[in-house]
């Protein structure tokens, strides 16, 4: 059984942090309203919120596969999905020729959809590939999937890695609204 763990930021809780990005700005005016003798009180809540921040949006993520090629991902221990590789349509993510590129990892399966954004930080004095670039070559060498240039973002390139023997069949069909 191979397994990979990472810490990440689902998807919906992204969406969420985005919105309440307004809230921060008025963060900053407080600074400069509290007088000096009163700062200690701003760096305790400055840390109180990174704390509160990291115990309620960062889940720790681990994905599995079994001997029989099951996939299964976990957010915090608890099994969140677990299919086939028939199910899974494709995987974008970081280029796996660029062993430190980090971008944000989707996939997407018949049924179910995920979205990491990976909390790794690289900088240009550690080497070795990230936990991202090992997962999709991983998938890549034993799901045989194809590789497909999808953009370039400010995190590096964007490649869609495509699943051969995904059954379109399985995919739930969308309501047509000009069909009556």
């Amino acid at each position: 059984m191979k397994e990979f763990k990472f810490w990440a930021i689902p998807y919906p809780i992204k969406q969420i942090l985005l919105m309440a990005a307004p809230i921060w700005i008025l963060y900053i005016p407080v600074f400069f309203c509290l007088g000096i003798e009163h700062i200690h009180y701003f760096i305790f809540g400055t840390w109180a919120l990174a704390i509160c921040f990291v115990l309620i949006f960062v889940r720790r993520v681990k994905i599995s596969f079994t001997p029989a090629n099951e996939i299964n991902i976990f957010f915090n221990g608890k099994l969140k999905y677990s299919g086939s590789p028939v199910n899974l349509e494709y995987v974008q993510g970081a280029n796996i020729a660029d062993g430190r590129s980090n971008t944000v990892l989707y996939f997407s399966f018949s049924d179910k959809k995920f979205m990491f954004n990976i909390l790794e930080n690289r900088n240009s004095f550690t080497s070795g590939t990230t936990k991202q670039v090992e997962l999709l070559r991983y998938m890549v060498t034993v799901f045989n999937l194809r590789t497909e240039y999808y953009k370039d973002s400010m995190q590096g390139r964007i490649f869609t890695y495509w699943n051969p023997i995904y059954k379109e069949s399985l995919r739930p069909k969308e309501y047509n609204k000009s069909e009556r």
